[in-house]
C-alpha cells in the first residue's frame, strides 16, 4: 500500500486495514485514504479470500506477491490465472525479509517496479532525490559511537520464554530504519534471514543497549507501546536488561514500509536513538514539532499528489 500511496496510487482494497495503520497519512496535508472506500479482500469472517470481491473491485493490477497469496488462501495456479486473465495481473514480491523467495529486492528496487507498472516515473526520481537528501542530513549528525540494538519482530512476548529476533544487517527491509542509522547490531553474525527464537538467558547474555520492535510504529499506539514497556520492567528476568531499566525501548515501522512509512521511521527511531541530537519523541508521528521534523511533510505530499 505504502509503495502505491507514494506514486499517488490509492488501494481499491486489501487484505485488512486498520485505522492505526493511516498515522503517517494523516500528519501529511492534503494526503487521506477514505477506509470506507477501501473494500476487503477476506470474506466476512475473515478467514478465507472471497474471489467475488476481486471481480466487484475489478482492479487494473493486484500487487501481492502471488506466493503469499496462495499461502493465505489456500488457491492453487488456477485459481491465480483466473484472476490474471478475468481481472487483472498479480505482480508483487514481499519484501519485509526473504524467505526464501526469488526474486527479492531492496525498498527502492520495488518502488521502481512499480513505478514501471503505473507508469509515474517522475515520482519515483522525486523520491530518490528526497531519500538521498533526508538520510544525507541524518547520517551527518549521528554520533561516531553508535548503541548496540537488539531487533525483535511480530511481538515482543513478555510470557512465552521465546523472542523472535532479527539480524538488523541481514539483506532484509523491515530492519532497513537501523541499518540507515548505522546502529550496533546485537545479534550480528547470526545469518538467520526471517527470525531467530531467542530465549531469556541469550537476551540476557548479549544484554543490547536497546531492544527495538520492529512494526511497532505502524500498529500499536503509545500507550499500548508504554505497557509492553512497563511490563518488560515488571518481568522478573527481563527486568534485568540494561535496555528495561533505562526504558530503552524504541519503535521503528518495517513490516509495511514503503517510501512515505520509511522517512517516519527514520525520523522516529533517530529522535528515540538520539533526543539530544534530534529532539524527544512525542510518542506519535503527528505529534513530532515542526522545529525537529526531519523532513519536509509538504514536499512528501507534492510528490504524492504528482507536484514534482
Amino acid at each position: 500500500m505504502d509503495i502505491a500511496m507514494a506514486l499517488g496510487i490509492k488501494p481499491s482494497a486489501m487484505m485488512s486495514l486498520e485505522e492505526e495503520q493511516l498515522k503517517y497519512y494523516k500528519a501529511l496535508p492534503d494526503v487521506a485514504v477514505d477506509l470506507g472506500s477501501v473494500e476487503t479482500l477476506l470474506d466476512s469472517n475473515d478467514s478465507e479470500f472471497d474471489k467475488e470481491v476481486f471481480y466487484e473491485v475489478d482492479a487494473d493490477v493486484h500487487l501481492m506477491d502471488p506466493r503469499i497469496l496462495k499461502r493465505y488462501s489456500g488457491w492453487n495456479d488456477d485459481d491465480l490465472e483466473e484472476i490474471e486473465h478475468n481481472v487483472g495481473p498479480i505482480l508483487g514480491s514481499m519484501i519485509r525479509f526473504p524467505y526464501e523467495r526469488h526474486p527479492y529486492y531492496t525498498l527502492y528496487e520495488a518502488v521502481e517496479k512499480a513505478a514501471k507498472i503505473f507508469q509515474r516515473q517522475e515520482r519515483y526520481d522525486a523520491w530518490v532525490d528526497l531519500k538521498d537528501e533526508v538520510f544525507a542530513e541524518i547520517q551527518s549528525r549521528l554520533p561516531d559511537d553508535k548503541p548496540t540494538v537488539g531487533a525483535f519482530i511480530i511481538d515482543f512476548d513478555i510470557e512465552g520464554k521465546s523472542l523472535r529476533a532479527a539480524e538488523i544487517d541481514a539483506f532484509r527491509n523491515d530492519t532497513r530504519t537501523f541499518r540507515k542509522l548505522g546502529v550496533n547490531s546485537a545479534f550480528k553474525g547470526d545469518t538467520y534471514v526471517r527470525y531467530k527464537e531467542i530465549g531469556y538467558e541469550k537476551l540476557l547474555d548479549v544484554d543490547p543497549e536497546y531492544i527495538a520492535l520492529i512494526d511497532n510504529l505502524t500498529t500499536e499506539n503509545n500507550e499500548s507501546f508504554q505497557q509492553t514497556l512497563q511490563a518488560a520492567k515488571n518481568h522478573e528476568t527481563l527486568s534485568e536488561l540494561t535496555a528495561v531499566q533505562n526504558e530503552n525501548f524504541v519503535r521503528s515501522a518495517g513490516t509495511n514500509m514503503g517510501p512515505i512509512i520509511d522517512l517516519f521511521s527514520a525520523e522516529a527511531v533517530a529522535m528515540q536513538l538520539y533526543p539530544d541530537e534530534f529532539g524527544e519523541w512525542p510518542g506519535s508521528v503527528g505529534d513530532v514539532p515542526t522545529e525537529h521534523q526531519l523532513f519536509d511533510r509538504q514536499r512528501v505530499a507534492d510528490i504524492i499528489n504528482g507536484r514534482v
